[in-house]
């Protein structure tokens, strides 16, 4: 299985064992890799400009910050973290929320 953490990691996920019929004993077993090719990578669709709108009801108002701080927090929608996501590292985490202060209280 391959997978990825948007902010910073990629990494490859498979099942190791000795090559013996009787399985891997328990405790740590170490494995290398000799060679694999990526056949597919699916991206993520860019998002638009954040706006700050979290709750996409078309106000940036104090309703957002309860979504923005959920989000952070993990539980946003894909399309809550692209209207929060102000450092555009396609995760909300400490870096926006300069921007979405900005954006609430600007003009």
């Amino acid at each position: 299985m391959f997978g990825s953490n948007p902010q910073t990691q990629t990494f490859l996920v498979g099942v190791s064992g000795d090559g013996g019929s009787r399985g891997v004993a328990l405790g740590t077993v170490e494995a290398g890799i000799d060679a694999f090719k990526i056949l597919e990578c699916i991206c993520p669709p860019p998002c638009p400009p954040a706006t700050g709108d979290v709750n996409n009801d078309g106000f940036l108002d104090g309703l957002d910050i309860q979504r923005f701080s959920i989000a952070m927090l993990g539980g946003g929608s894909p399309s809550e973290v692209c209207a929060g996501d102000f450092n555009t590292s396609h995760a909300l985490d400490i870096g926006d929320v300069p921007g979405f202060v900005a954006a609430l209280f600007g003009p």
